[in-house]
């Protein structure tokens, strides 16, 4: 095939890539590029500053590799027959090494006087010392540490960077990979790095995104490959539209550069919960899509950029959509998987990686305060607690918060409603009224031997409906300044499976029917006719995702959720599985984007919906978010009767 003159008309994300190089972002000790296989990598990772260093500077280079043995072949089908096409085959050298015939050359000196000279991680250290040069041009560094097993020094990359030592500042470096796994030296680099990514514009809905593999939709539900390859194409993460072929050259074209914002790099590599079986690849596209990019690059020694293969023009959303669907039905899945991930979608991949964070059961039963059971903390000024209504069984939950947001579960328990006896509306409305009078004095709350009343209660309205809202009618709401207290009406909106209840939609403003707005919640008169009810509706995915964090802050911080003490650990691990029951997961909806959504891994969730809810209590009543005075926290005497409110007329 006739070679043709490099154009970044041929992958927008080069024109880029070249502008980093020439140093429209300033200057960088170390450029590094990952990207898809095939998708012009190694020519512009490697290739284009390699020959820019030799000719355009007329300087040495060293070129690393994991083993000596590939030099042969990197040489002779690589870099030699690039340079045989371009503006410098004149400086080719006509005799001795690497001439036409001359075998594999130990080096290269070309016309110029500028010498190409091999670097391998997995040869003897003598062969790497005795040279020194300005550039170092290295490929597939993953591959070092593997291959210089042998060597007495560690670090391969680290070795081959000291024979730049001599150079200083002026020294600088360009790597090129796939990515491996999130431990590897690509990764670990890219996320050290400024990070930076070519974003593409939808012209659907003006977003500028950054499409990963849950947007590539269509092979899905084909019946053979020939319909995945037909089918598939590339949907916006923000809007959801399916883009055209034509449509996603032409967002490429006019691409931008955006580069991660200063932020931890460890988060990156990771959300914070996420079910036991994710792989590494998987959450770092997670990571990838919520984080924060900006038009500016961060101040890093490397320029780090991620090509992905929505960037790869040289392949087709159906070519793509053909490689998941035969992935998805081959005889070693994982091997298949662990493909995509590395050499198609830039993503790393690792096998029984555990989460950053562990949430394991055995530790959290363990977090407990001085308090026994039903005795409220001393430094106490907010009470919230959650009722899961069931036809069986009614869970509930009460948690007591301290100024600095603070949770510890002091009491928690089961009602049995005998909804076999007398049916159960009647017998969830007895079970309720039976609680009610068991909490009305309070609990003791330490050292002061004054009894606290509960500040808020919310109760569950998905199930028996009519009857909750009766329930709560008749044992009364205040509300002041928009915060309720007593007992409250709850509804929980997710897009689990188990919830049908559809996404939560946040409304803009208050009004006659919103009371009061919040973050992922909102007060709002019920929908019934038959007397005015308050409803609290709360975006059960989000409040999900603030209680299981409270499990991951360490026991001696602020916000650290404890139980109750108890002698034997083991009486709290039926509610720390209930709380565990349920994992965070994003989803890609074509039409919608990526959302959020947590999945039930196990049977039951109750108290782990009873701790959401306390803690959307605990934000509407103004201790999560923002500090409530100390002196608002005076326990509510026994003697304080819940009053009815003004309803606003309908």
């Amino acid at each position: 095939m006739k070679a043709r003159r490099f154009s970044t008309a041929f992958q927008p994300w080069t024109g880029a890539w070249v502008d980093a190089l020439d140093g429209k972002y300033g200057r960088y000790r170390r450029y590094l590029l990952t990207g898809p296989q095939q998708g012009g990598k190694t020519l512009s990772g490697a290739i284009i500053p390699l020959e820019k260093h030799l000719f355009d500077f007329q300087e040495d280079v060293f070129f690393g590799l994991p083993i000596m043995d590939l030099w042969g072949a990197k040489w002779n089908e690589d870099l030699k027959p690039t340079i045989e096409v371009g503006p410098f085959k004149d400086q080719l050298p006509t005799s001795g090494p690497g001439s036409r015939g001359g075998g594999t050359p130990s080096y290269i000196q070309f016309k110029n006087g500028a010498r190409l000279r091999p670097l391998s991680a997995g040869g003897s250290d003598a062969a790497t010392s005795s040279h020194t040069a300005r550039v170092l041009v290295a490929t597939e560094i993953d591959k070092y540490d593997e291959a210089g097993k042998a060597s007495r020094e560690t670090n391969k990359l680290k070795q081959m960077e000291g024979r730049l030592r001599a150079f200083g500042d002026l020294a600088v470096e360009y790597l090129e990979c796939t990515v491996s796994i999130s431990r590897g030296r690509t990764w670990v680099e890219y996320l050290g790095g400024t990070a930076s990514r070519f974003a593409l514009i939808c012209l659907h809905c003006e977003a500028t995104v950054l499409p990963e593999r849950r947007h590539l939709v269509g092979w899905q539900d084909a019946d053979s490959v020939v319909e995945a390859r037909r089918n598939t194409r590339w949907a916006c993460p923000a809007c959801g539209v399916m883009w055209s072929e034509e449509e996603r050259f032409q967002m490429n074209a006019g691409g931008v550069l955006v580069h991660r914002k200063d932020t931890d790099p460890d988060s990156e590599l990771a959300p914070t919960t996420g079910s036991d079986d994710d792989s590494s690849a998987k959450r770092a596209e997670d990571a990838e899509i919520r984080a924060e990019f900006g038009m500016e690059p961060r101040e890093r020694e490397t320029f780090s950029l991620r090509i992905t293969q929505v960037n790869n023009l040289f392949v087709s959303a159906g070519q793509t959509g053909a490689e998941e669907w035969e992935a998805a039905r081959a005889e070693d899945v994982e091997d298949a998987e662990k493909a995509l991930c590395q050499y198609v979608h830039t993503l790393p991949y690792d096998t029984n990686v555990k989460d950053r964070v562990d949430l394991n059961e055995q530790l959290i039963i363990h977090r407990q305060g001085e308090e026994a059971k039903g005795i409220i903390p001393a430094d106490t000024i907010l009470v919230t607690g959650m009722i899961d209504i069931g036809m069986w069984r009614c869970h509930w939950l009460m948690c007591a918060w301290s100024a600095d947001g603070t949770p510890r579960v002091f009491d928690y328990g089961i009602m049995f409603p005998e909804s076999g006896v007398v049916g159960e509306d009647k017998a969830i409305l007895t079970a309720l009224r039976e609680f009610r009078e068991q909490i009305k004095d309070g609990w003791p709350m330490a050292g002061t031997g004054e009894m606290y009343i509960a500040d808020l209660i919310l109760v569950d309205s998905g199930y028996c409906t009519a009857t909750i809202y009766e329930f709560c009618k008749e044992s009364g709401l205040q509300l002041h300044r928009r915060i309720p207290s007593g007992w409250l009406a709850m509804k929980g909106y997710g897009l689990s499976e188990r919830n049908k209840s559809g996404k939560y939609l946040q409304p803009k403003k208050v009004n006659d029917d919103i009371m009061t707005l919040g973050d992922g919640y909102h007060v709002s008169m019920a929908p019934t006719q038959d007397y005015p009810q308050l409803l609290m509706n709360v975006n059960a995915d989000r409040w999900k995702t603030f209680a299981q964090t409270s499990l991951a802050i360490p026991e001696d911080k602020p916000g650290a959720l404890q139980f109750y003490s108890v002698t034997n650990a083991t009486e709290h691990l039926k509610i720390v599985r209930q709380i565990l029951a349920e994992k965070a997961t994003s989803a890609f909806q074509i039409g919608v984007g990526t959302v959020e959504k947590w999945e039930q891994m196990k049977e039951n969730n109750h108290w782990g919906d009873d701790l959401y809810g306390a803690f959307a209590a605990a934000h509407v009543s103004g201790v999560l978010g923002k500090k409530k005075s100390k002196s608002t926290g005076k326990p509510r005497s026994a003697s304080r009767k819940p009053i009815p409110m003004n309803f606003p007329k309908r």
